[in-house]
């Protein structure tokens, strides 16, 4: 016996078969397939069809087709599907259709001028591929420590975290195809993209951008991506501390003082075996065998020469505990290291040469590859990867020991 709900989406699967032809509506086959895999294990919900658009106007079909049978299949959009730790590609939703928009990879528009830098592309464009459209000019990206193949638009609208500051905030307006079909654009962008004023980004009145990232009102097309100003001196801040809480604490105090750019990273010794980070500068070697209970921090100075002197200054001083007449330091083998610091060190410290990249707009899957393999189809190619515990805290030191001991007492468990 086949339930109505079952007979319509059947009815849609049919549809969208004869409209876009059997190429672009898998049922199964290893493509297919691979819409279950996920590293995490967590509980995966059956998918009934896999869609592969190739156009905008390929998205528009879709959704116009489910519409006139009633919407009866939920749509589950993913750009790349690399969500790594977090369900990557599985649907949430039984009996949905994968909506994968991975080759819609134009960079439609691309401006670089330090007051209207900006681009707008389409959902399967990657990190790699619009920063390498960036070389050799004033500004970059905001890029993630995740794949270079990660989606920049699929990597913004869920929340991602850039090496300068949070993806949501590259976001300058969406197009989008509402359940009905209808095309909608989001955000004061587009309104005034011609203009001296499109970068004040709030606009005027009600701004409903917010309400695209992590939701599943509709299909995003197509965004427009903020692009940073190429800093002049950049020193990538290398150092190690064994007390997390006033570690964290000091680094949060960094901040305050706007001594700090960009996200600091800091790294436990297994975070820095998977990203193969060793930092052995200068001679000392602070491999993460030889620091057992250590945590390493990495950050950003930057501004003119006369700005990040004192940044150091102040930094070292910080650290160093006589800012407060602390007779203990805080922070430990601090450095502050140029790119040719790091390129040097290339061949014991990879990892440290790639953070620095990262930090100045150029993502790599080199650390990924290390950890688990030559694939960047960790959840389909890998017998082991990541399960992020992400809780959303202040930086603050006590918060931090706190989740941490969270963490630690699940791994025992």
């Amino acid at each position: 016996v086949h339930s109505p709900q079952r007979m319509a989406a059947a009815e849609v699967l049919r549809a969208w078969t004869a409209h876009l032809g059997p190429q672009k509506v898998l049922t199964a086959g290893e493509q297919f397939d691979a819409l279950s895999k996920d590293i995490g294990r967590f509980p995966t919900c059956k998918a009934i069809a896999l869609l592969v658009p190739l156009t905008v106007g390929d998205v528009e079909d879709i959704v116009r087709i489910n519409h006139k049978h009633g919407s009866c299949v939920p749509l589950y959009p993913i750009s790349t599907g690399r969500n790594w730790g977090l369900g990557s590609r599985v649907t949430m939703v039984e009996g949905a259709a994968i909506l994968d928009l991975s080759l819609l990879q134009e960079v439609e528009k691309l401006s670089t001028e330090h007051s209207r830098a900006y681009a707008i592309v389409q959902p399967g464009v990657t990190l790699r591929q619009l920063s390498e459209r960036l070389v050799d000019t004033p500004v970059f990206l905001n890029v993630t420590a995740s794949c270079a193949n990660t989606s920049i638009v699929g990597n913004a609208l869920d929340r991602g975290v850039g090496f300068q500051h949070q993806r949501t905030e590259d976001l300058l307006g969406v197009e989008t195809i509402l359940a009905s079909g209808e095309k909608v654009r989001f955000g004061s962008f587009w309104d005034a993209c011609d203009n001296t004023h499109f970068h004040y980004r709030h606009g005027l009145g009600p701004d409903l951008l917010p309400l695209l990232v992590q939701s599943n009102f509709a299909v995003v097309v197509r965004a427009a991506i903020r692009l940073n100003p190429r800093p002049k001196n950049v020193r990538l801040v290398t150092g190690w501390f064994t007390e997390l809480e006033q570690g964290v604490d000091a680094i949060a105090h960094m901040y305050r003082e706007n001594l700090l750019t960009g996200v600091a990273k800091i790294y436990n010794e297994s975070a820095l075996k998977n990203y193969g980070v060793r930092t052995q500068t200068q001679g000392i070697d602070t491999a993460p065998e030889k620091s057992t209970g250590r945590f390493l921090i990495l950050a950003l100075v930057t501004g003119t020469d006369n700005t990040i002197a004192g940044k150091m200054a102040d930094i070292t001083a910080l650290c160093s505990g006589s800012t407060d007449n602390s007779a203990a330091p805080v922070l430990h083998d601090v450095h502050f290291l140029t790119e040719e610091d790091c390129l040097k060190q290339r061949e014991v410290d990879p990892g440290l040469a790639e953070a620095y990249g990262r930090f100045t707009g150029k993502p790599t899957c080199e650390g990924h590859r290390r950890g688990f393999g030559p694939s960047c189809d960790l959840d389909v190619t890998s017998k082991s990867g990541w399960l992020f515990f992400l809780p959303v805290i202040p930086l603050n030191g006590r918060c931090m020991k706190t989740a941490f001991g969270i963490l630690a007492d699940v791994n025992k468990a």
